[in-house]
């Protein structure tokens, strides 16, 4: 503090810097995104080591999508049907509509929490409208772009510098039959290859 010629002390007498122009919500975004990502990506190498005897990865794909997921897309329009605006809510038996439509039946359990995060976000934001309230959105429109100029950070960080792991991405395969949790938007999913 004295080499700067500042006068007191750097405890009392500094100030914070003042923020020079308007923050940037997209790049809050982002970056709430890459540390999520970078948590699940930890979370599934663990569990990837674990089922491989604790033999390290060496590469990593990532895998994104453009589209969410059809049974997704028929809930919701599903659920902008059984919503009532009258009463601002869904009807007691829409747990039971939604189990008769064949595409939804296998799906039940992560419907209830789809559902539930999409209510808790309405409430939390006063909507009211059913097409805003059930909707498919991401937040994260570059989000190849972004995960591109991060993979240098994912290789350090998610194996925590224990070892190198080379990412590349592709696009999700939703056709797969083996792929029992493909990506969407703002979701993608990771699988570690190359063990030893």
């Amino acid at each position: 503090w004295k080499l700067l010629n500042k006068p007191g002390f750097i405890v009392r007498d500094g100030l914070y810097p003042e923020i020079s122009c308007p923050i940037n919500p997209d790049i809050i975004k982002q970056e709430q995104y890459i540390s999520k990502i970078k948590a699940e990506f930890i979370h599934k190498l663990k569990l990837s080591r674990k089922k491989n005897k604790n033999k390290k990865p060496s590469s990593a794909i990532i895998y994104i999508s453009e589209n969410f997921p059809s049974w997704k897309i028929t809930l919701v329009e599903n659920l902008i049907k059984l919503y009532d605006t009258e009463t601002n809510s869904l009807p007691k038996t829409y747990m039971k509509n939604l189990s008769q439509i064949p595409e939804l039946k296998k799906k039940m359990k992560n419907i209830k929490q789809v559902v539930g995060f999409m209510l808790k976000d309405a409430k939390t934001n006063n909507l009211t409208d059913p097409n805003e309230i059930f909707t498919l959105q991401s937040d994260i429109p570059n989000e190849h772009e972004l995960l591109q100029n991060n993979l240098d950070f994912f290789s350090f960080s998610v194996s925590n510098y224990s070892f190198i792991i080379n990412f590349t991405i592709e696009m999700d395969n939703s056709d797969n039959p083996n792929n029992t949790v493909p990506a969407e938007p703002g979701k993608p999913r990771i699988s570690f290859q190359d063990f030893n």
